[in-house]
């Protein structure tokens, strides 16, 4: 099998109302040959059925794709529909200056969406600080997406990418995200939080980081758990002593 055989067997169901598609790994690199390669740029040929399903849960993972081309992956007839989104262990940037206005669509069309599955996608690599907390448009330099209202859970661990110019990733007024995992993330895809209300944050491998900025980060916080392996806590511990884990 392969992502695209398996994109143009959904034929039989064009316009039909599915639970879910999983068509995670059903391309491998052992099958590997010039008629199927498993470096899969998604078209909108790719896509010609696909788009026009409901969908609740779309599983991508894992497929060998390194792009796609406007109008393609992220051009749904009815993206209302999705609740789940897989996109992990691939090896694509998820937005490029190409394919901005793509998604920007889809974000504010995906009314129902609460999970982006985007970790171990590693495409490049650049070692910049992804997390931010303010929002300043007239220091842009690149582009911005907003991410759904509804999205509670984002996934971006182990993605090693950069962008050029960089996309900015906005959390908008009224989210509803929980969950985010950056863990051994390197990119210049920065993430900007109108408002947090982030409960569990995972960034392990962040050791580069200070407490006072995660503090900084996160000011006002409802954070309930923080997972931060291998992480720099001298200088909390020094600020807080035995506090230090109390302040949730």
């Amino acid at each position: 099998m392969h992502l695209r055989r398996a994109l143009y067997l959904l034929h039989p169901y064009m316009y039909s109302n599915l639970t879910t598609i999983n068509f995670g790994h059903v391309s491998d690199a052992s099958i590997d040959s010039s008629e199927l390669p498993f470096v899969t740029t998604i078209t909108p040929d790719m896509m010609k059925y696909l788009k026009t399903i409901c969908v609740e849960n779309l599983d991508l993972s894992n497929n060998g794709i390194v792009d796609y081309e406007p109008g393609s992956l992220f051009t749904f007839d009815r993206p209302e529909c999705l609740q789940t989104l897989s996109l992990n262990r691939n090896r694509f940037v998820i937005v490029t200056m190409k394919t901005v206005s793509d998604f920007n669509n889809f974000c504010g069309k995906s009314v129902q969406l609460k999970s982006i599955d985007y970790s171990y996608n590693a495409v490049n690599y650049i070692m910049d600080n992804s997390v931010n907390s303010i929002l300043e448009k007239e220091s842009f330099h690149g582009s911005y997406v907003t991410l759904p209202k509804s999205l509670e859970k984002l996934n971006m661990s182990n993605t090693i990418l950069t962008t050029y110019p960089a996309i900015w990733i906005i959390i908008p007024l009224n989210n509803n995200l929980k969950y985010l995992d950056v863990s051994f993330t390197r990119t210049n895809m920065i993430l900007v939080f109108l408002e947090i209300r982030v409960e569990t944050f995972i960034s392990t491998g962040s050791y580069k980081i200070p407490w006072s900025e995660i503090m900084i980060r996160f000011p006002d916080h409802n954070l309930k758990t923080v997972v931060w392996n291998e992480a720099y806590l001298n200088e909390g511990i020094e600020e807080k002593g035995n506090k230090l884990f109390g302040m949730y």
